[in-house]
């Protein structure tokens, strides 16, 4: 049952400005195509369109002619499909077209003649004829994909092509191209399998030695029992927007982890895990872990009543620069009790406003400055200086990538709290309960 105009419910599912369906509300109905498809073995295609240069219109003729752009345009897609309810606005000057059982060269004709349609006519508003042209991605069920996200990626990446090639045209990512695209196979059947796994890595204390936490560190087990590192397939599933479903399913094994309690029953020691801004656009997952975090882990952290043991690390400028959004984001998990390390701290994405704006506990020192502090005196006075200027804000610094005593050593003399790395222990997927389990190191 559609929501009426001007009902509660359609001002919720639907664009205010195009009155086409929000993100959101594409978004169910994706997930409601995609269920249809796969029980009756039938193909579906996606169709990603952007308009080309839509900032210059903005800027040249103002917001108010940019939005009537938007309305025009959505009009015109509208016209070109025969389910006039399968676009929506998909963000900015983004939308998103869902065809039922429409393979992909149908898919590509269809996108054609949308591309024509917005070029041939250029929008009038307020006495002037503007031009406007898109640029379209394709992407087909099964064959570029068999989960939802990685069309929707490969749609974006089919996207990015048409602009790269000149805009004003349409793409399709045909079948498995390139490395990216197997390794997302692959990781698709690994989180289906439940092979997306952590391997944890001590974090000590560099003066007494005593473990002070743990790292999980994400990996994927393969079908002949070898290991592939993060640093293997996290660019690709960045690229492929499946990098939130990694980071989920990473999040839920420390955080059982970390309930346990270690000899003597003393507190759990300090679990930390890379989350990424995929991560925390998701705001039902956010959610989901804040609940397991309550139910799981509190107060069963290192003494404190208001933490728990859980550490997440941030790394990725492009949604730290706004330090407000950030902090939005991150709420829900402060809530709960959850602390803050910035990673790579002194590489080239540092900034001193995370310090100033985000409540951070740790600060996690770039592993290439680490091993080369033996050897550069301007190394160990930049670290000396992070040392002394998280010292004064009550931030604990944790060293990675330490590999021999010598560095060791210069870490103790500079004055940094705690570390990690081969020097003391690799990390290791730890064995599941049941016969024929086996201990993994890398």
């Amino acid at each position: 049952m559609r929501a009426e105009p001007g009902s509660l419910a359609f001002r919720a599912s639907h664009d205010a400005l195009t009155t086409l369906p929000n993100r959101a509300c594409l978004q169910e109905r994706l997930a409601s195509l995609h269920h249809s498809a796969k029980k009756h073995g039938a193909t579906y295609s996606l169709l990603l369109l952007d308009l080309d240069h839509f900032k210059v219109v903005n800027d040249r003729f103002g917001h108010a002619t940019g939005d009537q752009v938007l309305v025009q345009v959505g009009r015109r897609i509208v016209r070109n499909l025969r389910e006039p309810n399968s676009v929506g606005r998909w963000g900015g000057e983004e939308f998103l077209c869902l065809l039922p059982e429409v393979n992909r060269p149908a898919a590509e004709k269809i996108a054609e003649r949308i591309r024509v349609g917005i070029e041939a006519w250029p929008v009038e508003f307020q006495g002037r004829r503007i031009p406007v042209t898109s640029s379209i991605g394709v992407a087909t069920f099964p064959n570029d994909g068999r989960h939802p996200d990685v069309l929707l990626a490969k749609a974006d990446t089919a996207l990015y092509e048409a602009k790269r090639a000149g805009r004003n045209r349409i793409r399709s990512i045909r079948g498995q191209v390139g490395n990216m695209f197997e390794t997302a196979r692959i990781i698709e059947k690994s989180l289906r399998e439940d092979r997306v796994r952590p391997a944890y890595q001590a974090v000590v204390d560099l003066v007494s030695g005593e473990v002070r936490g743990t790292q999980a560190m994400a990996r994927v087990e393969l079908d002949d029992h070898r290991v592939m590192e993060a640093a293997s397939f996290i660019p690709a599933a960045e690229q492929l927007h499946l990098v939130h479903r990694i980071d989920h399913r990473i999040l839920l094994d420390a955080i059982m982890r970390c309930t346990t309690r270690g000899p003597n029953d003393k507190p759990t020691p300090a679990m930390f895990v890379n989350i990424s801004a995929d991560f925390l656009h998701h705001s039902d997952l956010v959610e989901e872990i804040r609940a397991t975090l309550e139910r799981q882990c509190v107060r069963s952290g290192d003494g404190r009543d208001d933490v728990n043991p859980l550490v997440i690390e941030i790394t990725e400028r492009r949604f730290m620069d706004d330090t407000k959004t950030a902090n939005e984001w991150l709420q829900p998990l402060l809530d709960a009790g959850v602390r803050i390390a910035i990673d790579d701290f002194g590489g080239g994405a540092s900034s001193l406003g995370y310090l100033i704006e985000l409540p951070i506990s740790f600060i996690k020192l770039e592993g290439t400055l680490v091993r080369r502090v033996r050897h550069e005196r301007r190394v160990r006075s930049i670290l000396k200086g992070i040392r002394q200027l998280a010292s004064d804000l009550g931030i604990t610094t944790v060293a990675e990538g330490i590999e021999n005593q010598e560095t060791l050593e210069v870490l103790r003399e500079i004055g940094v709290d705690w570390g990690q790395g081969f020097y003391f222990s690799r990390p290791a997927i730890q064995p599941r309960q049941g016969p024929g389990n086996r201990m993994i190191t890398r």
